[in-house]
Order: C-alpha cells, then structure tokens, then sequence
C-alpha cells in the first residue's frame, strides 16, 4: 500500500468515535513491507487500539469504542457518538475532561484540605519502598 493509499485510508475515517484518539495515528507494517494496521493512540492514556487493513472490516471501530468507553465513560461516548463531524466530538469532548481526574476532583472538592491531601500522580517507589524484617 502506497503513502497516497494510506493517506487515503486515514482520511475515509470520519466516525466521532476517532475524536478520542490523535489526529494522526501510526501504520504497523508486515514483514513484507505491507501497511496492515493503523494504530490509534488514545489522547488520555496512551494506549494503542489497532485497526487492520487487510481485513474486510478494516473500518469497524469496535475495538475503539470499546477502549473510549473504558478511558472516557459512557456518558462521554454517547456524547460525542451523537456529532455529526470529528470537530464536533472534539469540542464535545472537551466539555467532559478526562474522565478519572474530573470525577475525583468533584467528589473530593467538597472535603476541606482535600488539595493537600490528594494527589493525581501515582506514588513513587521510594515512596512505596516497604521494609521488612
């Protein structure tokens, strides 16, 4: 597959579902030297979801859709399901933030201290660092 297929490939992909994921994904090639996967990189977590392109489904964003609703909430995909562009599910997208840090931070405003106390980060291994005897 050429530079101009692919491009083409990446192009024919207008689903909302794609607003999760950036703008300009990877193509995995074979050893033959034959694109057969599209690899999208989700915008929260980083996580790749392959699309193949040798396949007859080669379009089917089930995979996607699946990863979107871990990362992002139902409440989210069915949000921006309803676009009707990428640009659209884009700027709906942002109204929702990421899902993990925006559901924590609401619950947690209401406690007095809560900033001091919470942090996003995961721990370090220092500070996980357990002695035993």
């Amino acid at each position: 597959m050429t530079d101009k297929c692919l491009g083409a490939q990446v192009q024919k992909r207008k689903s909302p579902i794609y607003a999760f994921f950036n703008a300009e994904p990877d193509v995995e090639f074979d050893n033959a030297g034959t694109a057969s996967y599209i690899v999208f990189h989700c915008s929260t977590c980083r996580a790749q979801v392959k699309q193949g392109l040798q396949t007859s489904d080669k379009a089917s964003t089930g995979a996607l859709i699946r990863h979107a609703k871990f990362c992002w909430g139902e409440e989210a995909v069915n949000a921006v399901q309803g676009s009707k562009s990428i640009d659209k599910a884009r700027d709906a997208l942002k109204k929702f933030g990421k899902k993990s840090q925006s559901k924590l931070t609401a619950a947690l405003r209401s406690v007095k201290g809560w900033a001091e106390l919470f942090s996003t980060q995961p721990p370090s291994k220092q500070t996980i660092h357990v002695v035993t005897a």
